[in-house]
């Protein structure tokens, strides 16, 4: 009877990170990630902003420089009650009609 190799959880997420960068995930700097929402917020903004261009400019003539900040707070408020896929149909529906 062979023994089982010895397998930790650091060794596991390491697997599971080099598949996906090998499948053309990127990596991210855990720097910007906010664990008590779990994202990091200034790729939402970015990835927002670059997708929803003219309605990313309607929400910036209300709150202006906070525009940002104000698209986080709600998205964290909704986030807990929907999926990922109605999270996303939220983004687009309030960029398209702030």
């Amino acid at each position: 009877m062979t023994a089982r190799p010895q397998i930790t959880e650091q060794a596991f997420e390491s697997a599971i990170e080099a598949h996906l960068l090998a499948d053309g995930y990127v990596a991210m700097d855990r720097a910007g990630f906010d664990a008590e929402h779990a994202i990091f917020p200034a790729v939402v903004v970015d990835f927002i902003r670059e997708t929803q261009p003219k309605g990313w400019g309607k929400l910036e003539a209300l709150p202006g420089a906070r525009t940002g900040e104000q698209v986080l707070t709600d998205l964290c408020k909704w986030r807990p009650r929907s999926t990922r896929k109605t999270s996303l149909r939220w983004c687009s529906a309030v960029c398209s009609n702030p």
